[in-house]
Order: structure tokens, then C-alpha cells, then sequence
């Protein structure tokens, strides 16, 4: 159409852009997912800090030509090769992942000869949840950790007005529901943010690459077990590491592929380029 009406529009995929009047020709792709921002919008009116490079989803939140940036490129290339289910997991996911960095830990934890726990990253994953969706029946184990839980919900309106048939009182009662129920009221709300700790930019490639990989591993869990996710982040304590909790598990096993597969990877990109 460009060709043969002359529109000189720019292509970016999932969007028509009009340099002329400065607008997108049509709405976001994913416009339903961001109701509170106009269908127009270009990465929630922020284009110093994010992109958008197809309409689709927000990769590298990172501006580009800084150190942030190329660092994350190049983790998000070597991810694809070590880990390429839970890459392709997000890549082609509706929900929107943003990578960002920031200090996510106090300052003496940055001093020389600290000693305790240092959080490399962080993925904030919010779930929204319909009909009073709850946890209910926490189980432990024989060491006292969490080992699981049901899932219940508000009763229906039906539900309700059959108990009061038979004369009892449906106030604050519940029904416990299968997961497979549960997935018709829980979906991830909004984008997702993985904020990696700004120490990774100076711990070497391999290291910020393989921190991104764990932090991977959260998502797609989230992607793929919605319900199950939804349910130990009501449970869990400890930021997706309980004993038990299959999240954390997931994170592990991806940071250990990207880990164990990053040299092969690395020299592979090389190959690639010459």
C-alpha cells in the first residue's frame, strides 16, 4: 500500500507508524491488556527508557547504547540458544516483560567482606484473581514447610440461594474448586517486571546472563502453571524458594541450563557473526 499510494508509513510489525502526524495508524496489539492507557500509546508514553520493537512486547528496558542495554542483548541472545522453552515461553507470550535494573540490596551488602544473602534479580509477578479466589487446607510436611493447599471461591448467587433453601446461611462460605476451575478466574495481570541487581553489570556476562536465566525460570513457571503459581504465592514465604515450591525449582533449572550451556552458546553466536 505504501508503494502504490505513496503513505510512507513506517512498518513495525503489529503497527503502522505516520511520521508525518507523529501517530500510530492503529491501536496497540495488546490494547486490552493496558486498558488504563489510550490504544495508541507507545510503551506507556515512556520511549526514553523502553521499547517496543513490534507492537508485541517491551524486551530490553535498558536505553539503548548504554552498557545495560548491550548487556542484556547479549544475555537475551545467549538465553535463546541455552534456554529455548522458557525463552520462547515469554517471547511469545501476551503479557509484556520488561528487564530493568536497579540496587536491590542495601549498601553494606555491596562492602567488602559482607557476609549474608545478596538478591541478584527479582520478577514481579502479579495475578489477577476473580470470585474471591483463596487458598484454604494448608498442608506441611514433616520438616514444617508448606507443602501445598486447596483453592476455593465465593459461592454463586444460585449456590447461595439453594443453601437458604434449605434454611442455612450462606454468609462467608466457600466451595473448593478443582485447579483446572480455578484457571477460569486467575490470569497474570498487566506487564511483568525483572529488575536485575546493577552489581551483575560489573560480575561479567556470564554471570548477569545466567541470573537472567533464573529469573526466566520464575516467569515461565508463571506462564505455564498459572494457577499452580497463583496458589504458592499466597502460600510461599520466601520469594518463591519454599521447600516445596515448584517456582523456585523451575528458576534453579534454568539458571543451571544457561550456566552449564553458555559456552557452547557463546562460541555458537560467535560462528553465527563470522
Amino acid at each position: 500500500m505504501d508503494d502504490e499510494f505513496d503513505l510512507n508509513l513506517y512498518n513495525y510489525g503489529k503497527r503502522q507508524y505516520d511520521p508525518v502526524i507523529g501517530r500510530w495508524t492503529g491501536v496497540d496489539a495488546l490494547a486490552e491488556e493496558y486498558d488504563a492507557w489510550s490504544p495508541y500509546h507507545y510503551v506507556y508514553n515512556n520511549p526514553v527508557k523502553l521499547f517496543d520493537p513490534d507492537g508485541r512486547e517491551i524486551i530490553n528496558g535498558a536505553k539503548q547504547g548504554t552498557k545495560e542495554y548491550e548487556s542484556t542483548q547479549n544475555a537475551l541472545s545467549i538465553l535463546k540458544k541455552t534456554n529455548p522453552e522458557a525463552y520462547s515461553t515469554l517471547h511469545n507470550s501476551s503479557t509484556k516483560y520488561v528487564i530493568n535494573y536497579a540496587q536491590l540490596n542495601p549498601d553494606e551488602a555491596y562492602q567488602s567482606g559482607f557476609v549474608g544473602d545478596r538478591k541478584d534479580g527479582e520478577t514481579g509477578v502479579a495475578f489477577s484473581a476473580k470470585n474471591g479466589l483463596d487458598a484454604t487446607n494448608i498442608t506441611t510436611d514433616e520438616n514444617g514447610d508448606v507443602s501445598g493447599a486447596d483453592l476455593q471461591r465465593r459461592l454463586t448467587f444460585d449456590e447461595q440461594e439453594a443453601m437458604r433453601d434449605e434454611g442455612k446461611d450462606p454468609t462467608g462460605e466457600k466451595k473448593k474448586i478443582s485447579q483446572k476451575e480455578a484457571a477460569r478466574f486467575v490470569t497474570i495481570s498487566g506487564g511483568v517486571e525483572i529488575r536485575l541487581d546493577n552489581r551483575l553489570l560489573k560480575a561479567g556476562q556470564k554471570e548477569l546472563t545466567s541470573i537472567l536465566g533464573h529469573e526466566f525460570g520464575y516467569a515461565a513457571f508463571a506462564e505455564s502453571n498459572t494457577i499452580l503459581a497463583y496458589l504458592w504465592s499466597l502460600i510461599g514465604s520466601v520469594g518463591g524458594h519454599d521447600a516445596n515450591n515448584p517456582s523456585g525449582k523451575k528458576a534453579d533449572e534454568e539458571e543451571s541450563k544457561a550456566r552449564k550451556g553458555y559456552r557452547k552458546a557463546k562460541k555458537e553466536l560467535k560462528d553465527e557473526e563470522n
